[in-house]
């Protein structure tokens, strides 16, 4: 389970663990760490499409009578009108692959920093929650038997009433063990 989810789910594991007000465990407060509070880095948005190519217009045809001057230099006109429009489209197309290779260095450069980020963030929140998680895992194995939910009555009350009652029995044989005890050193 990750640390979100412990968190959400359970009052004292995840990030709980380490809040007072959800987990009074005591002895865990000295793991807690700032960073717990600092909220997910933030993972830079996507970088856009590359720019499509261009999608460049046939050429003029030449004219099937190349004697023919006058067809001939509307041909050159349309030519040079074609190669104009031609190269523009591709210098704005270089333009436009510049700016995405620049915006894509810099999102490159964000994204290392952001990824940098978020694993010091996570180790830091993982740094601070399982050595406690692990300490309440701990006392919950070897003494587990002892716990009690205060805010169910029921159950609280009959674990008090029980253990007292445990109490009284160890308190009543050791009183009739030193009775007897001090009894019998008075006969010898």
């Amino acid at each position: 389970m990750s640390i979100d989810e412990a968190t959400a789910q359970c009052s004292c594991m995840g990030l709980n663990v380490l809040r007072q007000d959800s987990c009074n465990f005591p002895g865990l407060g000295r793991f807690y760490n700032p960073v717990i509070d600092e909220p997910k880095p933030v993972e830079p948005a996507a970088l856009g499409e590359r720019p499509p190519e261009p999608n460049v217009p046939p050429a003029p045809e030449a004219p099937e009578d190349q004697s023919d001057t006058v067809a001939m230099a509307v041909y050159f006109d349309d030519l040079q009108l074609y190669q104009d429009t031609v190269r523009v489209m591709q210098d704005q197309y270089r333009q436009d692959i510049r700016a995405y290779e620049s915006e894509a260095q810099l999102y490159k450069a964000e994204l290392t920093a952001y990824q940098e980020d978020f694993v010091g963030w996570e180790i830091s929140r993982t740094a601070a929650v399982d050595p406690a998680v692990s300490i309440i895992g701990r006392y919950r194995e070897e003494f587990g038997w002892t716990y009690v939910n205060k805010g169910d009555d029921k159950a609280y009350w009959a674990k008090v009433t029980t253990t007292w009652i445990a109490m009284g029995g160890i308190i009543l044989v050791l009183t009739l063990g030193v009775l007897l005890i001090v009894k019998r050193k008075d006969v010898v």
